[in-house]
Order: structure tokens, then sequence, then C-alpha cells
């Protein structure tokens, strides 16, 4: 597993991921509220860096209705491993700031 830039956009790829544990690239940008023109570089990416792997749905599975197959995306065991520790930290490093932004004493005459 290479190690990747995390920006800040896939931080939320790799949060959706390692919630959704499967999940296809349209739900993923659904997901995260970003366009597929970033979601699906950020995918490749990560698929290239040994993050993430990825197969196509089944032609059996396909809903004819739908239209094209689905490719599936999901964290390699090692990766998750490492979101499971980056959300953690993140996560921990969120409250101190909202710690230390309750302790601020208001500016007078500063509405916030």
């Amino acid at each position: 597993m290479e190690d990747i830039r995390l920006t800040s956009t896939t931080v939320l790829v790799l949060q959706v991921l390692y919630e959704q544990h499967v999940v296809y690239g349209l739900q993923v940008a659904r997901d995260t509220k970003l366009m597929t023109g970033t979601v699906y570089p950020i995918l490749t990416r990560l698929e290239r860096a040994g993050w993430v792997a990825s197969e196509w749905e089944a032609g059996d599975d396909a809903d004819d209705d739908r239209g094209a197959r689905r490719r599936f995306y999901r964290l390699t065991p090692p990766a998750r491993e490492h979101v499971s520790e980056l959300l953690a930290k993140r996560t921990r490093e969120q409250e101190r700031a909202q710690e230390r932004a309750a302790r601020l004493r208001p500016i007078p005459g500063v509405q916030p």
C-alpha cells in the first residue's frame, strides 16, 4: 500500500468506503456530495496505490432497466485498518478544536 496525499476530499471518499464497506462510484459521489469528476479520479488513485479494490457488477446482477453495470469499490484490509486510525485521529483533533473554541472568551461588541 503506497502513501497517498490525504486531501479533505480524499478523506471524505475514504470515510464513505469505510462506512459502507462495498459501494459503487456514483453512490460515493452522492454520499460525499462531490462531483463524479472529483470522485472517480480519487477512486482511481486509491486503487493504483493499493488502498482500494474494485470489481464490476456481474452481468446477471445488473438491472436491465438501469442500464450499464456498476463498478463496486471496497477498502483493502490494510487500508481499512489505516483508515480506521485516520478517522479516529481526525475525530480527536476536531473534538480538541471544539474544546479550545468553547474556552475562548468573546470579544466585546463582536457578534459570534
